[in-house]
């Protein structure tokens, strides 16, 4: 009884250390750190993920997103496709959800080595990034460097190979 005691003493610490860093990126009550949290309370359905793990997910990815989002795009829509993302390719082939995170995550830092990993047949290399991109078809126009493309455009074709590779939805589903 004290472990159980013990443990949702400090879930609940940490679930209010992840608030204070929502507050932070926001503001206290905002419209945007109300979606989040209600999108948290339900991420073990979606995501197959605890409130916590989420919240943990999303500010690990968010101010990436955010700092080279296009701009017609959404940071928060943009995360939450990420971290979905990340769950189906690890229910699909296993490992950790925080390795796929991070594969995505470096790809929009302009590190593509980290790509093959995903399994989805993207090659780990700009080169092999570009190419991805122009097969796809899904920016209207084939680039020559990674430099034209924004976060959301990357995230884009990432999912695309997720998608093709089988892997998209497949929490949700299960």
């Amino acid at each position: 009884m004290t472990s159980l005691v013990k443990k949702s003493v400090e879930a609940y610490a940490e679930f209010e250390q992840l608030n204070g860093g929502l507050e932070a990126l926001f503001g206290k009550g905002s419209k945007n750190m109300q979606d989040i949290l209600k999108t948290s309370e339900n991420a073990y359905k979606k995501l197959a993920m605890s409130q916590n793990e989420y919240l943990k997910a999303f500010e690990g990815s968010y101010s990436i997103n955010n700092n080279g989002i296009g701009k017609n795009a959404s940071a928060i829509e943009y995360t939450n496709k990420m971290i979905s993302m990340s769950t189906d390719l690890y229910n699909t082939y296993g490992g950790t959800v925080e390795q796929y995170q991070g594969a995505i995550n470096w790809a929009l830092k302009g590190t593509y080595s980290y790509l093959d990993n995903l399994n989805v047949g993207i090659k780990g290399t700009k080169e092999g990034f570009i190419e991805a991109a122009n097969k796809s078809g899904i920016l209207n126009k084939n680039i020559k460097d990674t430099s034209e493309l924004t976060n959301d455009q990357i995230l884009d074709v990432i999912q695309h190979y997720v998608k093709a590779a089988g892997a998209l939805g497949r929490t949700e589903k299960e």
